[in-house]
């Protein structure tokens, strides 16, 4: 921790321990707009923070603001969307108040509990301040459901972001504990960089999804790999109070015809790639595949055949690349290297695999019906040019 940090930490810690029902007239503070303080919370301090939530639930105190579940109330310097809720079984009523700064981009939450005279009392906990700066930015808020089974509803907030060409996000859990909401666990909403400009982001769930009567939060995560691969791999956290139990489902690639060919490329088995690619190739004939995919699922089966020893095998399927015809851009291109070379698999792929990486030198492709899969990456910002390992390895 660096000097800095520390100080600031030790300012709010001050702030708590002398001024635990705010600073004096701190509500002043959040009362009005200055154009001076704009950005001025970009990155915002432990010391700031503290000084903010505890100037608006004084705020609150001294306008006399009574709650309505939902219903936003809109202040001078900021809007309040309050939520009833039961935190902390002193029979008291609770709130969790959702507060924005519109004009100070950013967006916070205060537990306050209920006192008999009518005022608020802020309880402690760390929820977080997040910036609404960039319109890319998607914050949600959850507190109708109990994830740690002690019958106190947890707060969810997720955040999920678009920038330089990525979307990621994460889900942050609070939960009751020591007299306060504090941050139980975090986890991941992975992302799907832009392929060809969309976008592909994790869904999130929060319901009894194994019927053990406790609510789980489950995450959907949309995965893809070329050649028209795709599936969704779903993680199930549930929390046997402050233990979090992780369920994985659907994580590796599946066994379906569309993933043949994803299976051959990611297994590091010889003889386990060359069964995929056969599989591949069969499921390609039957669907009157493109040329260029049949030639592209080939060439690969070649070479998987021939590093094997399997040279039989490996000559038989190349004669067949020969004599297919010339209906694909990238099939011509196989029986164009197969007349400059000395016709063996390894040989054409070497020659292919460098034509691959000079079009990436000269931003150009083989013009083929698998362009873009012989492209597929997520890198940013987006190239349509071959990949030199996809196009042979």
């Amino acid at each position: 921790m660096n000097e800095v940090s520390a100080i600031d930490n030790l300012s709010a810690a001050n702030l708590k321990r002398y001024y635990p029902s705010g600073v004096p007239n701190g509500s002043r503070f959040v009362s009005e707009i200055n154009p001076e303080w704009k950005g001025l919370y970009f990155s915002p301090s432990a010391g700031i923070i503290e000084l903010l939530t505890t100037s608006v639930s004084q705020y609150f105190n001294d306008h006399h603001t009574q709650f309505t579940s939902e219903q936003e109330l809109s202040f001078p310097a900021f809007t309040a969307k309050p939520i009833s809720i039961e935190i902390d079984d002193n029979g008291k009523k609770d709130w969790l108040v959702e507060v924005e700064f519109i004009e100070y981009q950013f967006i916070t939450w205060l537990p306050l509990t209920t006192n008999s005279n009518g005022t608020y009392t802020l309880i402690p906990n760390d929820l977080p301040l997040r910036f609404t700066v960039d319109s890319n930015t998607t914050i949600n808020f959850d507190a109708n459901h109990d994830l740690t089974g002690d019958g106190r509803n947890d707060v969810v907030i997720a955040y999920t972001s678009y920038f330089a060409g990525g979307i990621r996000g994460n889900l942050s859990i609070y939960s009751w504990e020591k007299q306060g909401i504090y941050l139980l666990d975090t986890g991941d909403l992975r992302g799907v960089s832009p392929r060809f400009g969309e976008t592909h982001e994790s869904q999130y769930d929060i319901a009894d999804h194994n019927g053990d009567g406790y609510d789980e939060i489950q995450v959907t995560w949309p995965r893809f790999r070329p050649f028209g691969c795709s599936w969704q791999t779903q993680y199930t956290d549930r929390w046997a109070g402050q233990t979090r139990i992780e369920t994985v489902t659907n994580l590796d690639i599946p066994d379906q015809p569309d993933c043949y060919i994803a299976k051959a490329l990611e297994s590091e088995n010889l003889v386990e790639q060359t069964q995929w690619f056969e599989a591949a190739l069969t499921v390609a004939e039957s669907k009157n595949s493109s040329q260029d995919l049949i030639a592209w699922i080939r060439l690969h089966l070649a070479v998987a055949y021939s590093s094997q020893g399997r040279d039989e095998d490996a000559t038989q399927v190349m004669h067949s690349l020969i004599n297919a015809g010339n209906q694909g851009h990238f099939l011509r291109a196989i029986q164009d290297t197969y007349r400059q070379t000395d016709s063996s698999p390894v040989s054409i792929c070497k020659t292919l695999y460098a034509n691959a990486d000079a079009m990436g030198e000269s931003n150009s492709t083989f013009e083929s019906d698998i362009d873009n899969d012989l492209s597929f990456d997520y890198a940013y910002p987006i190239s349509y040019t071959p990949i030199p390992e996809l196009v042979c390895p």
